[in-house]
């Protein structure tokens, strides 16, 4: 699937007469792999420092590292729900929604193997069932603070250019984890939630749903708000 789509974007990025040179062909495939690539690598070490760790420090810093370290080629979304939020303001191209989608994927379920590999244990990203509607009601709220950082200091003219983006980003997730981690599990991501979550005995299918759809409602809204309030 992930080839084929490959395929689609490289007919879409050139004439289909430029196809029949090898070189054009390779060489266009390494210019749009590379944002997909580092899509997967950063979902996948965000993933694994969160199953060997699930300390909210470490995870906020190894975010600011990967942030910086792929922020110029993909944007650094390692989110599906960011992806969509940078898809509704124009940020990203259709062609690549699903491509980042399914890197982002691949990457937590083999960060998710391997830390289950090497702990012999899931680390489990979890709602606490009890307190359900606190769980969604925190999942949305953080979600979106999330979302409107990120956007704030990765797409907005006023503040194109600047070098703390990372530090921004890494700090709001380090709060969001501290202030409603013990209630939601603090994913504010479908593929952090995926990632940890399935390799727990009972899958984790409750956390992995609620997750899913507060990180994207979030992430809408997010978009929607960011929009509205940068309207000039």
């Amino acid at each position: 699937m992930f080839w084929v789509i490959i395929r689609i974007n490289i007919q879409n990025a050139i004439p289909f007469t430029k196809m029949c040179s090898d070189e054009v062909f390779f060489s266009t495939l390494l210019l749009i792999m590379k944002k997909y690539i580092v899509e997967f690598l950063g979902t996948f070490f965000l993933v694994l420092t969160i199953g060997l760790s699930g300390n909210p420090l470490t995870i906020s810093a190894v975010l600011v590292g990967l942030i910086y370290m792929g922020g110029h080629i993909s944007k650094a979304h390692y989110n599906p729900a960011v992806t969509i939020a940078f898809y509704l303001n124009a940020k990203i191209d259709k062609k690549d929604v699903w491509p980042y989608w399914v890197a982002q994927f691949a990457g937590a379920l083999l960060a998710g193997a391997i830390a289950y590999l090497v702990t012999g244990k899931a680390t489990p990203v979890k709602i606490v069932e009890q307190k359900l509607w606190e769980a969604i009601l925190l999942e949305l709220l953080f979600t979106f603070a999330m979302v409107m950082v990120i956007l704030h200091v990765a797409i907005s003219p006023k503040t194109e250019g600047n070098q703390y983006y990372g530090f921004a980003i890494g700090c709001i997730v380090f709060a969001g984890i501290n202030a409603a981690g013990p209630i939601s599990g603090a994913a504010f991501n479908p593929a952090v939630s995926i990632g940890n979550n399935l390799f727990t005995s009972d899958f984790g299918l409750l956390s992995i749903a609620v997750h899913t759809l507060c990180s994207i409602s979030g992430a809408v809204v997010a978009a929607a708000t960011f929009k509205m309030i940068n309207n000039e």
